[in-house]
């Protein structure tokens, strides 16, 4: 009787261990994809950080430019 339950109990303490490592190799997957999605998210927002700045620059200059105008008009008609 004690060899049964003691065969019946190693094979749940198995089936146990079974389990876990597919629930556990399963996470390290799930893990990895969610880790690969963060990854194509971040490197699109740094694309996106990238290009506003980009724009936002080209904008400067012109502002910037328009200012100079201006000013040169200014200067001009002070004289």
């Amino acid at each position: 009787m004690k060899d049964a339950a003691r065969k019946i109990l190693t094979a749940v303490v198995l089936a146990t261990c079974l389990i876990l490592v597919a629930v556990t190799v399963q996470t390290c997957r799930e893990l990895r994809n969610m880790q690969w999605s963060m990854e194509q998210l971040e490197q699109r927002v740094v694309m996106q950080i990238q290009q506003e700045r980009e724009h936002q620059a080209g904008i400067n200059l012109v502002l910037a430019r328009e200012i100079d105008k201006t000013n040169a008009r200014i200067s001009r008609l002070k004289r």
